[in-house]
């Protein structure tokens, strides 16, 4: 039997025991650390997770501000809106601007016609969006400290506004809530393309609880940029607009409209077109001073620095007087087609128009345009002048009336254009000058027992001598002309060549108007012309090509190359009839008319009669009486006791039994007077609208400018928005209305916004865009 070594057994064991153990510490060893491992990288995932987090939520915090700024950009489109309109609003004022002729400050929202502009208001809209949009965002928070935007703090704070502003937070628990940063300037603003660059870091890391892999703090940092883009307004725009239809009547087209006499003392300007009847005179005692009363007188002793100021077109059936100091100007209005002022009157008369008074001195009348009168042109004033660019002179009294003409009762000197000159300086100190047209119907006539036609279609003082003298040179066809051949009849107290003998049959005729010019042009041609007076006269000359002066007897002008001279007749009925019934129309259709086309006009103005004017033209009869309430802004009268007054600065309104007051003491006031009364300006004021009355209007004279400005639009528009209280008691509209002129007027007017409540609440891409988004670490 062998013998066995005992422990080598158990020493196998050990050692096998022994590798197992190595082996299963090794493997037990590399199984830790791979779980270490996994669970580390689990934790950069998370950390990355929560990183990426921060930036979406930061995605959300400015989401919510943006809507916010488009919140609050909405509101102050809405302040802006709501200053548009309503009384007292921007469009209100602006259009009080444009009547009153005042500069507008700022922005204009409306055209000169009063009519909103649409596109200035879109795009003050979308200004003023953006201007709130940009400001929310980037102007600086206080909650933040100095010198921090808004928007900023909001998303390194991760915190919102409410609607009422309240500041709301987005709640992370603490273990999940990453770190945000933003990189650059703590405040903000945009750039001129209207883009903010947010350069946006989240980062988020674990915290140490020991010193294992598993337990390290895994920091991971994402990146990101956003922009924020500023939005247009978007919100539907439109102008919600209620319209009525009136009938124009011409007197709604004028500054002042009236049946009386317009009396002017002192300082005055109309910006507009003015009708005037004029009262009639009565029994005419003197014949060359009484045709001159009624229709538009200015008067006064007001100097050189105060001026009458006319822009438009006058017309009245009676006289334009200017006396006193005074300087005159009429000019064409500001949407005159032609460039012309113009003056459509019976006489136009510069100087004194009774017998009685106190010559006139330093008169003054300019008209850059035309003057019509169905009488004489006039100067009686010294040191003064008449200064005119077409002058027309179109009545002739050899005209037959037609039958119903008023003119079959006029007297003859009633009936003949022509131009007077009285001054005695006019060959030292006054001028009449006609610059480029004058036509003149007519011949003057002196004031004698009887009265004497002269054969002058303008006539100066002194120069009826011609006729007082027997001629000893005419020869040829003017051979009975000649002394021995004329005859002189007695007219208190002058003796006067009024016949002559033919010398065809030795009968005796009479002179007519081409026989006594021609023994005026003789008389200057025997005697010379320093017998003859009016050096100071100047009319167009005539040349080959153009006929610019055209009367129907002779007339003293000085030529273009300075001499006086005496000029025969030129007219032709043949040649020159239509051109001056074409001037006979015009004048019929402003006088007799009131501006309208209507009839014959020619045919009116041979009857001579003036078939519209302001009591035809209103139902005074019916009418109830009306005075708005706040700023009587629109008054109709039918109590032509009752006088309106317009009390500008430095006077005192009163209201009373007799008297309705306008309020105008800050110098302005706006509004349309319908009255059968009178009206009186007072003081220092600017009435812009229409004044319509059956009575007459006076300015006092208190060395105050008063002015009077038409606006059409207003004028139409404040009629359709008062269109009920032009209505009679019948509930028919107290203007005639033959005329047909309809006119659609916007009389509500005001700008609005529209759209859907939730048009922002989504906020678009193009607002918020991300981009260069990154893992920093």
């Amino acid at each position: 039997m062998r013998r066995k070594k005992k422990g080598a057994s158990l020493i196998t064991v050990v050692v096998i025991f022994a590798i197992l153990i190595t082996l299963g510490t090794a493997a037990l060893s590399l199984t830790a650390t791979d779980y270490n491992l996994r669970i580390g990288e689990s934790k950069r995932v998370k950390n990355l997770y929560y990183s990426e987090s921060g930036v979406d939520v930061t995605y959300g915090v400015m989401g919510k501000v943006v809507e916010k700024a488009i919140y609050e950009g909405n509101r102050a489109v809405d302040t802006f809106m709501t200053s548009l309109n309503g009384s007292g609003g921007i469009i209100e004022l602006q259009r009080e601007n444009i009547k009153n002729g005042e500069a507008i400050n700022g922005e204009k929202y409306i055209d000169n016609a009063g009519n909103i502009d649409e596109a200035k208001i879109k795009t003050a809209q979308n200004e003023t969006f953006k201007a709130a949009f940009r400001n929310y965002l980037t102007s600086e928070y206080p909650t933040a400290g100095s010198n921090v935007s808004r928007i900023i703090y909001c998303l390194e704070n991760n915190v919102y506004f409410n609607d009422t502003g309240a500041e709301v937070s987005v709640n992370f628990q603490t273990a999940e809530k990453p770190n945000i940063v933003i990189a650059g300037a703590r405040r903000r603003v945009f750039s001129q393309d209207d883009k903010l660059d947010l350069n946006i870091e989240s980062s988020f890391q674990t915290s140490v609880t020991a010193t294992s892999t598993a337990n390290m703090p895994f920091k991971r940092t994402i990146g990101v940029t956003y922009t924020i883009n500023v939005p247009n307004y978007n919100d539907t725009y439109y102008v919600q607009t209620e319209k009525k239809s009136i009938n124009v009547n011409p007197l709604m087209k004028r500054a002042i409209a009236i049946d009386g006499d317009l009396t002017i003392n002192g300082n005055f300007q109309v910006d507009g077109d003015i009708f005037v009847k004029g009262r009639e005179s009565g029994n005419a005692a003197d014949k060359v001073y009484d045709k001159y009363k009624g229709g538009i007188l200015i008067q006064g002793n007001n100097g050189d620095d105060k001026k009458v100021v006319f822009k438009g077109i006058i017309a009245t059936a009676k006289s334009f007087n200017v006396k006193g100091t005074n300087t005159v100007e009429i000019l064409p209005s500001d949407n005159s087609t032609d460039g012309m002022g113009k003056l459509y009157a019976g006489n136009a008369y510069v100087g004194k128009s009774t017998q009685g008074e106190t010559d006139s001195y330093n008169s003054n009348l300019k008209v850059s345009g035309q003057v019509y009168t169905d009488n004489d042109l006039a100067l009686n004033a010294r040191n003064s002048h008449i200064n005119i660019d077409e002058y027309y002179g179109i009545s002739d009294s050899s005209d037959t009336p037609v039958s119903g003409s008023v003119r079959g009762s006029y007297t003859d000197e009633r009936m003949s254009s022509c131009i007077i000159v009285n001054s005695d300086d006019i060959d030292t100190g006054s001028t009449v000058s006609i610059n480029r047209k004058a036509y003149i119907m007519g011949t003057a006539y002196i004031k004698t027992g009887p009265v004497f036609q002269t054969g002058e279609s303008v006539s100066v003082k002194g120069n009826y001598r011609a006729y007082a003298n027997e001629l000893n040179n005419a020869s040829g066809e003017n051979s009975y002309l000649k002394g021995g051949n004329v005859y002189f009849g007695y007219y208190t107290p002058l003796q006067l060549a009024d016949k002559y003998k033919s010398l065809q049959d030795n009968s005796t005729k009479d002179m007519i108007v081409t026989d006594k010019s021609k023994y005026f042009n003789l008389y200057a041609n025997e005697k010379g012309m320093g017998v003859i007076k009016g050096t100071g006269i100047s009319l167009p000359a005539n040349t080959a090509s153009e006929t610019n002066t055209i009367t129907i007897g002779a007339y003293v002008s000085k030529s273009n190359d300075g001499r006086f001279l005496t000029y025969p007749e030129n007219y032709s009925d043949g040649i020159h009839r239509n051109l001056i019934d074409e001037k006979r129309t015009n004048y019929a259709r402003e006088v007799f008319e009131m501006g309208n086309d209507t009839g014959s006009l020619l045919q009116k103005y041979k009857l001579g009669i003036v078939d519209k004017y302001v009591s035809n033209q209103v139902d005074f009869n019916n009418v109830v009486n009306y005075i708005e309430p706040t700023k009587h802004e629109v008054i109709i009268n039918n109590d032509p006791s009752k006088t309106i007054i317009i009390y500008g600065k430095n006077t005192a309104p009163v209201d009373n039994s007799t008297t309705i007051s306008v309020n105008a003491t800050s110098g302005k006031a706006s509004g349309i007077i319908v009255t059968k009364g009178n009206v009186i300006i007072k003081g220092e004021a600017t009435y812009t609208g229409s004044i319509i009355a059956a009575g007459d209007v006076t300015s006092e004279n208190d060395g105050a400018l008063k002015k009077i400005k038409y606006d059409m639009n207003y004028v139409y528009r404040l009629i359709a928005r008062n269109y009920e209280k032009f209505k009679n008691n019948s509930g028919q509209y107290i203007f005639d209305s033959s005329i047909q002129e309809p006119k659609v007027i916007e009389i509500n007017d005001e700008v609005s916004i529209g759209g859907n409540d939730t048009a922002h609440n989504n906020i678009s891409d193009k607002i918020i865009a991300k981009s260069r988004w990154r893992i920093v670490k």
